[in-house]
């Protein structure tokens, strides 16, 4: 079986032959992320202040308050995020050898970070009380992501 059809097998079933490690912990990462995602998406204010350590901005001279789009797209990330989360949640119960595709998903994503964290001109003092968790574990996480991914490429099931 090639790379490629690893990745994207002709038929999604639950037949999956990857590493036993590289399936554990995609259900540890899905259940935090999951719990990332729906504290982004309920916490008033989405979790940028209370987790992310933001600043709080101040009202405009016009008495806009800039916190509340701040919030507003916080809660739309961690939407997003809950999405993703579900379709990790049906294919680790149902289409399990879509996990190849799940863990470069989620390579994908949290490389993202790390690129737009490295090029993004935020002067930490200026908006940030303090490093936010994710900005902390994202190098680490990234590296842990291509582990697992490749584990997960292993077929250590034979198929008949």
């Amino acid at each position: 079986m090639t790379f490629l059809e690893k990745l994207f097998p002709a038929n999604a079933n639950n037949a999956y032959q990857g590493n036993t490690m590289a399936l554990y912990f995609l259900v540890l990462f899905t259940i935090l992320m999951t719990a990332r995602s729906l504290i982004h998406f309920t916490f008033e204010d989405g979790g940028s202040n209370v987790i992310g350590n933001l600043v709080i901005l101040e009202k405009t001279e016009t008495g806009l308050d800039p916190n509340k789009l701040s919030y507003a797209f916080a809660k739309l990330g961690g939407l997003s995020q809950l999405i993703i989360c579900v379709i990790n949640i049906v294919v680790l119960f149902r289409y399990r050898n879509l996990i190849p595709l799940m863990y470069l998903l989620w390579i994908v994503e949290w490389g993202t970070r790390l690129f737009i964290g490295a090029f993004w001109d935020l002067i930490p003092q200026e908006y940030h009380l303090s490093p936010a968790p994710a900005v902390v574990v994202a190098p680490y996480l990234f590296i842990v992501l291509i582990v697992f991914f490749t584990l997960s490429l292993r077929q250590t099931h034979q198929s008949n």
